[in-house]
């Protein structure tokens, strides 16, 4: 039988952490589409909040909260658009 040498297993190991590292720093730098979205300027909102809270409740009762840093409307697509968003449901 032949025998493998040693440094095949380490160099496998090191191509696999090179590849992780890439994959990554791809996905981690890679733009969202919001941005790109408002870049274009043609496509304006027609309203711009900033510092939202929605909440649901039903009767008196309180059952979920959304709290966004940014809210922009657009009118003709029938889109709204919630930038950092943040959530709580509440049980009863």
């Amino acid at each position: 039988m032949r025998k493998r040498p040693k440094y095949s297993r380490n160099f496998f190991l090191y191509v696999s952490f090179l590849i992780g590292v890439i994959a990554v720093l791809f996905f981690s730098l890679k733009e969202t589409e919001l941005p790109k979205r408002l870049a274009k300027g043609k496509n304006e909102p027609d309203f711009a909040f900033e510092h939202i809270v929605i909440s649901h409740i039903d009767g008196e009762k309180l059952l979920w909260e959304l709290t966004a840093n940014k809210a922009l409307i657009f009118k003709k697509e029938n889109e709204s658009v919630l930038e950092n968003i943040q959530g709580a449901f509440f049980n009863e």
